[in-house]
């Protein structure tokens, strides 16, 4: 049994995955609806404008892509994922996210473990998504 072929890592591919990454806030704040959740648990990081920047940095992966940026660029991309992933590890080893999400579960407010399982997660695609980003940047070089 053979892999599946792998597209090959492009300005386009990158950018595409970056904004559906990004995207994924609006399904964990449900549009901004439970942005102060998100912001309840790391405010300095993810404060309601924080994450609307967010959104902003999904855009410009996009951008990037579209337009086929080259060069520096996604170095810049992968320092910034870098850090959201410093920021995640950090806030992982201080808070319980796993007991968060099970007590929003047992509790009335099902949709109240969407913040807790955002905090828990976002940092693997991050580091994902700077990998991408850093690996593009080389092939450049």
């Amino acid at each position: 049994m053979s892999l599946p072929d792998v597209p090959p890592l492009t300005p386009s591919l990158c950018g595409t995955c970056g904004i559906l990454v990004n995207s994924l806030m609006l399904v964990f704040n449900v549009g901004f609806l439970r942005s102060n959740s998100i912001a309840t648990l790391d405010p300095a990081l993810m404060s309601p404008p924080g994450q609307l920047l967010i959104l902003l940095w999904g855009a410009s992966y996009y951008a990037c892509g579209r337009e086929g940026c080259g060069g520096d660029v996604w170095f810049v991309f992968a320092v910034e994922k870098a850090y959201y992933v410093y920021k995640w590890v950090s806030w992982n080893m201080t808070h319980d996210a796993v007991g968060l999400i099970k007590r929003k579960l047992k509790s009335r407010d099902k949709m109240g473990a969407l913040a807790p399982l955002f905090h828990a997660t976002y940092g693997a695609a991050d580091a994902v998504l700077g990998c991408m980003f850093f690996a593009l940047w080389r092939q450049g070089r």
